[in-house]
C-alpha cells in the first residue's frame, strides 16, 4: 500500500493516533496536543475536500473531451460519407464519358469509311466520265 495516493493520508492517521496515545501518556501536554490534533484534523478534511472539488473538475473535463471526441468522430463520418458519395458519383460520370467517347470514336470511324467509299465510288464516276470524254474527244 506504500505509493498509494492514499498513504499520505493513512500515515497521517497513523502519525496521530500516536500522538494520542502520547497525549494519554502525557497529561501535561494534552490541551496542546488536542488542539494539533484538531487543527491536523481540520487540515486531512480541507484536503479532501479539495482533492474530491479536483476529482470532479477533472470528471467534467474529461466528460466534456469525451463529448468533443464523438462530435469529432460524427463529423467525421459525415466527412468521409460525403467523400464517398462523390467519389461514386465522378467514378459514374467518368463511366459515361468514356461510353460516350467511345461511341464518337466509333461513329467517327464510321463516317470515315462512309466517306472513303464514297470518295472511292465518286472517283470511279469520274474515272468513267473522264474516259468517256476522252473517248468522245
Amino acid at each position: 500500500m506504500i505509493g498509494m495516493p492514499g498513504d499520505d493520508v493513512a500515515n497521517r492517521l497513523l502519525q496521530l493516533t500516536a500522538d494520542v496515545v502520547g497525549l494519554i501518556n502525557d497529561q501535561g501536554g494534552a490541551a496542546k496536543r488536542l488542539t494539533e490534533l484538531a487543527a491536523a484534523t481540520a487540515a486531512a478534511e480541507a484536503k479532501i475536500v479539495e482533492a474530491r472539488q479536483a476529482r470532479r473538475g477533472a470528471d467534467e473535463r474529461i466528460a466534456e473531451v469525451e463529448r468533443e471526441l464523438a462530435e469529432h468522430n460524427d463529423k467525421m463520418l459525415a466527412d468521409r460519407q460525403v467523400l464517398q458519395r462523390e467519389r461514386e458519383a465522378f467514378a459514374k460520370d467518368r463511366a459515361a464519358v468514356l461510353d460516350e467517347a467511345n461511341k464518337l470514336r466509333d461513329q467517327a470511324r464510321a463516317d470515315a469509311d462512309q466517306a472513303a467509299a464514297k470518295v472511292k465510288e465518286l472517283n470511279a464516276k469520274l474515272a468513267a466520265i473522264q474516259s468517256a470524254v476522252s473517248s468522245a474527244a
